[in-house]
């Protein structure tokens, strides 16, 4: 599985807004390409359109296998596409087993709050500040 340049060429599709890809299992490759897709607003796109235009545009092994159309994709606190969520089924409104009961992550500011914690303090701070310190 080639994530990026698969991810790079589906983005290329028209009404693609963004594109994640993941490797799954596959009976004959061992691992094969999972793409998850957020739609341009008001594009009307289905998984066998998808995958039909990628065999067109990309190498056949670089073909997802199966495709998931989201909202939005999963974000982690560093602004990336948390594709440990899309593994483990965490995305569309469900929440990943891994951060289940769990606190939100802390969202990291700058220096300049008037904390000297250089962090967004949450409902769990890890060190003991509570909002407003």
């Amino acid at each position: 599985c080639y994530p990026a340049e698969t991810e790079n060429t589906l983005c290329d599709m028209t009404g693609v807004a963004r594109a994640a890809v993941i490797g799954g299992p596959d009976d004959r490759m061992g691992e094969a390409a999972r793409a998850f897709l957020v739609r341009d607003a008001g594009v009307q796109l289905d998984e066998a359109t998808v995958i039909a235009w990628a065999r067109d545009n990309m190498a056949n092994y670089k073909v997802p296998r199966s495709v998931v159309f989201l909202d939005e994709l999963p974000m982690n606190a560093g602004g990336k596409v948390d594709k440990a969520a899309l593994a483990s089924g965490g995305a569309g409104g469900r929440i990943s087993p891994r951060r289940q009961g769990r606190p939100s992550p802390l969202i990291w500011l700058p220096r300049t709050t008037p904390s000297s914690h250089c962090c967004a303090v949450t409902a769990a701070c890890p060190i003991g500040l509570s909002r407003g310190n």
